[in-house]
């Protein structure tokens, strides 16, 4: 959906990205050893880690998916994702930070070899690093190439290109404190431009009293056991878990605590992290309400538009003998729209699952949509921003792009250059070697990134957030376990470590492949109880005679402050106060 822009907007687009990228070049100008390039000299200060938290966590994946959701079925339920991420963050300043800040870690899979051992530090390594490059940063380009596509109605292989250059330039110029500074610009930008939307579109909706009663039915957090996208069976079973690892061991947030300046600037930068996520809902998923409420004939035409291409892909395969067949199932708001279609369809599928059967074909379930839920911000960014204000919305859409894949790529390089190079093949090896590899693989992330991007256009892939989330899962389970289990259990072997790596992806592979009826975080849950109880026998077997000793960081005070523990307390109180409200 190209959205007309002026030339005040194109000015304002690329005026905002030249000083983004020159404030963090300058910024970052005497990067000179892995800890000033890795970890920004460790000394970011509370506010630019809260920033860049939001900035690096804030992609399309909140302006399209997550206003998507809130537009379609689980309105404003879907903020449970930021709102218990907010509360799982502010526990982690108090839990999980000051442990890696005192001992001086560079990444997550350093820690574990301390705890455990350096087999289980490669196997995390490697896992980071593949799903961080071949999953996270291929779908974050792909979506950003769409967005560009659909401002500047370019190709999306030039938008992807672009996208992943212009992280470049300054992420492989000055490492972490680079990405931290141009956070600052992209984060703030990004949330001024949700605020703005959202009382743009209270304006329209007839002010705040008129927007609650239209949407009374959307406008609660808490869903029932049955609702097959967001129960609140899995928001309390398995949601905790995913929070905990990304917020907590996810390196590519983690990493901007670990480069705290002090114990107080980490801590009081996640808490302010937390309750910056607390405008997500008005922000962003409130703005997805608004656009179906006022402007469902647009999501119907844009539903209209995908529906069309996918009726003639299914008529095109139907005569390749050797693809699969396509058969096109109606949601109930497409028979609604379409009442008169839905016989020529069901007789066409009709067809194709006889046609199928006969030449031994496989079949494919595609859905025929009656609105397209995930239109709704762009849906609302074309009806309510004015020319001249839309260059900003769009810089600041593509910023939070840029924002979480220039994360990624810092993150990736340093798991590599870190973990697997100077740990595994050069322990002698320079800082300046160290700084220039970081750098190198970084271009080499950005290239792999950019050519696998274009190949989710492929409608086989089922969409981008199914491809992140598809993959995601198996990761979440066996890395949670291995921390906390290591945490509690002392004397937990090393050997432990390296099981619960392997056997978290496994179990749950065998959960998606024979009980997808169980909602995901069900899966999660199950999956990490499971882990740690093996943990739990291999410790019972053989247990460590004594607790490893960890290294210890001396210039690191990790004592908490009362102003930590206060703020900690207000953001919690605030979200507290946004479920009872909104329940």
């Amino acid at each position: 959906m190209t959205v007309d822009l002026g030339v005040t907007d194109v000015v304002v687009f690329f005026a905002f990205f030249a000083v983004v990228i020159g404030v963090s070049m300058f910024k970052s100008r005497r990067e000179k050893t892995s800890e000033d390039y890795f970890l920004a000299g460790r000394g970011l200060t509370w506010w630019l880690i809260g920033l860049s938290i939001v900035a690096a966590n804030i992609s399309t994946e909140q302006f399209v998916g997550m206003a998507g959701q809130g537009a379609g079925n689980v309105g404003l339920a879907v903020s449970n994702w930021q709102l218990v991420g907010t509360i799982g963050i502010v526990v982690i300043a108090f839990t999980l930070l000051p442990r890696f800040l005192k001992a001086g870690i560079y990444t997550m899979p350093e820690f574990l070899e301390y705890r455990y051992n350096s087999a289980t530090r490669a196997i995390m390594a490697a896992i980071t690093v593949i799903i961080y490059v071949t999953v996270l940063l291929t779908a974050v380009l792909y979506s950003g190439g769409l967005t560009l596509s659909a401002i500047f109605d370019i190709p999306l292989a030039k938008g992807v290109w672009l996208i992943g250059v212009l992280a470049l330039v300054y992420t492989a110029w000055g490492g972490l404190k680079a990405v931290a500074w141009a956070d600052l610009f992209q984060g703030s930008a990004l949330l001024v431009g949700g605020i703005v939307t959202f009382f743009l579109g209270l304006k329209v909706c007839g002010g705040w009293h008129a927007f609650s009663e239209t949407n009374a039915d959307k406008l609660h957090m808490i869903l029932p056991a049955s609702h097959g996208e967001l129960p609140w069976t899995g928001v309390v079973a398995g949601m905790w878990i995913v929070i905990i690892y990304y917020c907590g061991l996810n390196q590519f947030i983690v990493q901007r605590n670990l480069a705290a300046k002090t114990l107080r600037d980490g801590q009081l930068g996640v808490i302010f992290a937390g309750a910056l996520w607390l405008l997500v809902p008005f922000a962003i998923v409130m703005p997805g309400i608004m656009a179906v409420s006022q402007y469902k004939p647009d999501l119907a035409v844009e539903a209209d538009k995908q529906n069309s291409a996918l009726i003639a892909r299914a008529e095109a395969l139907e005569a390749d003998a050797d693809a699969a067949m396509i058969v096109l199932i109606p949601d109930k708001e497409w028979i609604a729209r379409r009442p008169d279609d839905e016989a020529a369809i069901r007789a066409a599928n009709a067809r194709r699952r006889l046609a199928a059967e006969q030449a031994n074909r496989e079949i494919k379930e595609e859905t025929l949509v009656g609105h397209k839920y995930d239109a709704a911000f762009p849906v609302l960014i074309r009806k309510l921003i004015p020319m001249g204000l839309r260059g900003f919305m769009f810089a600041a859409i593509a910023g939070a792009v840029i924002s979480s894949l220039a994360s990624m790529l810092n993150s990736a390089s340093t798991i590599f250059t870190m973990d697997v190079y100077n740990r595994l093949f050069h322990r002698s090896a320079s800082q300046g070697q160290l700084v220039w590899l970081g750098r190198g693989m970084t271009v080499v992330f950005v290239g792999i990134g950019c050519c696998m991007a274009p190949m989710l256009d492929n409608p086989d892939f089922g969409g981008v957030f199914q491809y992140i989330q598809r993959f995601q899962g198996y990761i979440w389970p066996g890395v949670v376990a291995v921390f906390l289990f290591g945490f509690i259990m002392k004397r937990a072997p090393a050997s432990s470590g390296v099981a619960a790596l392997v056997a978290g992806p496994v179990l749950y592979g065998l959960f998606q492949t024979f009980t997808p009826h169980i909602n995901f975080l069900i899966q999660v849950l199950i999956t990490f109880l499971i882990v740690c109880l093996i943990m739990g026998v291999m410790t019972l077997i053989a247990p460590l005679k004594e607790p490893r000793k960890l290294p210890v960081r001396k210039d690191m005070d990790v004592k908490t402050q009362p102003i930590v523990s206060i703020a900690g307390a207000v953001v919690i109180a605030a979200v507290v106060v946004f479920y009872i409200v909104f329940w």
